[in-house]
């Protein structure tokens, strides 16, 4: 939920709103899936590989947006229904 001007604390958001329920970044996986439906429209290599990079890339700041979640928030980073896939620590700190 969005806090009252002036306020500066934050919630995790509630279930009310699709997804936001079960994940952290709604927005991240929205994006991707968009990039599936693109690919899967035209089919282009350079497309794809866009795709995986950009997937890669927007996990790994799911990633470290999720972190900062109260540990009572039951959420996953990006993908819904408990699918945790997460690239190398290594890889999450030097992108984000």
């Amino acid at each position: 939920s969005v806090p009252k001007s002036g306020s500066k604390r934050q919630r995790v958001p509630a279930g009310r709103y699709f997804l936001f329920g079960s994940i952290s970044s709604p927005h991240y996986f929205f994006e991707i899936m968009s990039w599936v439906g693109f690919n899967l429209a035209t089919g282009t290599v350079p497309g794809v590989v866009f795709m995986m990079l950009g997937t890669i890339i927007m996990t790994s700041y799911a990633i470290v947006r999720h972190e900062r979640y109260p540990p009572s928030a039951a959420h996953t980073p990006i993908f819904p229904f408990g699918i945790d896939v997460r690239p190398p620590r290594a890889l999450v700190n030097a992108l984000a």
